[in-house]
């Protein structure tokens, strides 16, 4: 039996993205981002996670999106990493899915 992968699904502006879910440790509100001097301008700062610091990392900018709209919420996918990040600024979250089987394009390169 082939396996298949799970994926952790979100809308920024019109295009869909997926994070396969074994590697998102969570999905949370915005939180309070702590501005982090002469960092690069696609991180955001560094958001206090129950008491773990992760670097929030804004994949708008990143991608060289439009700023999220006023007044849209956002949220953060917490992604497993050796150093965890959060990516802030989704502007909604879908259900997870499982792809039918087929070819997938991984996004390499989003996060220095």
């Amino acid at each position: 039996m082939a396996q298949t992968a799970q994926f952790c699904t979100f809308y920024l502006d019109k295009l869909l993205f997926g994070v396969e879910l074994k590697g998102v440790q969570e999905v949370i509100r915005s939180l309070d981002v702590t501005k982090v001097p002469l960092a690069p301008p696609v991180v955001s700062g560094l958001i206090n996670l129950r008491g773990q610091i992760v670097t929030a990392v804004d994949l708008r900018r990143r991608l060289e999106l439009e700023p999220r709209p006023a007044g849209m919420r956002a949220m953060n996918v917490v992604v497993r990493s050796p150093k965890p990040t959060a990516g802030p600024g989704i502007t909604s979250e879908l259900p997870v899915i499982r792809p039918e089987s087929g070819p997938t394009t991984p996004c390499r390169g989003c996060y220095r």
